[in-house]
């Protein structure tokens, strides 16, 4: 049985404490995809047997108390200890050194806003609170941008599995054009941003 299959029948069997589990999960195991799990939810949703709203409010929960948990995590090891164990056991669950390279240098160049823009971007997602952890941003801050940015993924994932009924499974083809449409506009912004500040250096 897959993680797809298994994931789903947890939502099936736990409801919204299934659904909040497994999007805390998500963040400390990449390999459950919130791509099919969340639009499972709103089709289970659209059947009348669970609550639109309150799936977005569990999976939302479900994933800030992991994220909190990660950014703890962050602040309390070493950038040498965490680069060792991701080196060593990353792989185990479905993260690279690479993966884990690109997140920190993504963190680096964008800052507070990564932390909100991080959790539109699959692998990036289930990274970015560790550096942030790491470079001891300030934890009220992570966390309303956390949360805010977690709910805009949530709510557009299980609307959209609300929408597409018995179809729900065609959100993961569309989450991924959305993510390549982010990647473009990102490029563009930080783009621009680097422009902004070369010209006022030259001046």
């Amino acid at each position: 049985m897959s993680f797809v299959d298994i994931s789903t029948d947890l939502v099936a069997s736990l409801g919204y404490w299934g659904i909040g589990l497994l999007a805390a999960i998500e963040l400390f195991f990449p390999p459950i995809p919130s791509e099919v799990i969340l639009p499972f939810a709103g089709f289970t949703a659209q059947q009348g047997k669970l609550s639109l709203g309150w799936v977005i409010v569990a999976g939302t929960i479900g994933t800030m108390v992991a994220s909190s948990v990660i950014y703890y995590l962050g602040k309390l090891v070493s950038q040498e200890a965490l680069d060792r164990w991701i080196a060593k056991h990353g792989r185990k669950i479905g993260v690279t050194s690479t993966d884990w390279d690109k997140a920190q240098a993504w963190f680096d160049r964008n800052g507070y806003r990564s932390v909100f823009l991080g959790r539109f971007l699959p692998g990036i997602r289930s990274l970015v609170s560790l550096p942030a952890g790491l470079r001891r941003l300030g934890f009220k801050r992570f966390f309303i941008l956390s949360t805010i940015g977690a709910a805009i993924w949530n709510s557009g994932l299980t609307i959209a599995g609300y929408a597409l009924g018995d179809q729900f499974t065609q959100v993961e083809n569309v989450v991924g054009l959305f993510t390549t449409i982010v990647l473009i506009l990102l490029g563009v912004l930080i783009g621009w941003f680097a422009y902004r500040a070369w010209r006022l250096r030259t001046r």
